[in-house]
């Protein structure tokens, strides 16, 4: 497994210095893919009919005070509810829209892929859209893809939680960056995955839920290819920040003495 040091990483630096070191070790780089997509919360996607509201405001809450996965919520609310109210929701629960469905996307060749270039595309995005990284890397063949291994943690970011991150990722032989998502982590990998290994880490990932996104994991499955948000969003003032280097050599080392 690649072993990487990452130079001039900081608690300042984000998820855009980082970027550039993803796919410095990957030979015969052709693209890396961006996503632009709406600034809407999950929350807002369910289907809004009059007896649906009440439930997802409920879930919402329950969200807020207990950190209860939100779909968790409304699909058990529903069930409570019964009837119309159930069938709408197993209905929107049920739904994936590929990507290709509802985001454009934006190829940027290697050799462009500078943390200059890529602030650029932050800086013409609009307060309403988003800028994800895809984990699909187009190789020189055309037809040849790898995959930057992603993780969407769920835990809220504190010293307690950033151990138990490291503890879960440590346990999946995964070596990259964590990094602070202003409500919970994301992890970026070192050793670029073919489609399969990319399922088999994220099968490896979903037995540690609810520490991860669980939902989260579906869709990328689904989808075949992950993505992660890189700028701010709609509830943070700063995109994803640097927390630190996770090794599994050193860190199984640390937990065993």
């Amino acid at each position: 497994m690649n072993r990487k040091v990452y130079p001039g990483l900081s608690d300042t630096a984000d998820t855009v210095d980082h970027i550039p070191h993803l796919v410095e070790g990957i030979t015969s780089l052709q693209s890396v893919r961006f996503y632009v997509l709406s600034n809407v919360s999950s929350g807002e996607r369910v289907v809004d009919l009059p007896q649906v509201r009440p439930i997802v405001d409920e879930a919402l809450d329950l969200r807020r005070k207990y950190r209860v996965p939100f779909w968790e919520a409304v699909l058990l609310l529903a069930r409570r509810e019964g009837g119309e109210t159930l069938r709408l929701v197993l209905d929107s629960a049920a739904r994936h829209q590929p990507m290709s469905e509802h985001a454009k996307h934006i190829d940027v060749p290697g050799v462009d892929l500078t943390v200059k270039n890529i602030r650029r595309l932050l800086a013409e995005r609009s307060t309403d859209e988003i800028l994800a990284l895809s984990s699909r890397v187009r190789l020189k063949s055309q037809s040849e893809y790898v995959h930057i291994p992603m993780l969407d943690f769920r835990i809220r970011p504190s010293a307690e939680n950033e151990k138990l991150a490291v503890d879960v990722l440590t346990r999946m032989s995964a070596s990259g960056i964590l990094f602070n998502s202003g409500n919970s982590y994301h992890f970026y990998g070192d050793d670029p995955l073919t489609e399969k290994r990319l399922l088999e880490f994220l099968g490896k990932a979903a037995l540690f839920a609810p520490f991860v996104d669980q939902r989260w994991i579906a869709h990328q499955m689904i989808e075949g290819a992950c993505a992660l948000r890189i700028s701010k969003g709609k509830k943070f003032t700063h995109g994803p920040r640097y927390v630190r280097t996770v090794s599994a050599i050193s860190e199984a080392g640390t937990n065993a003495t």
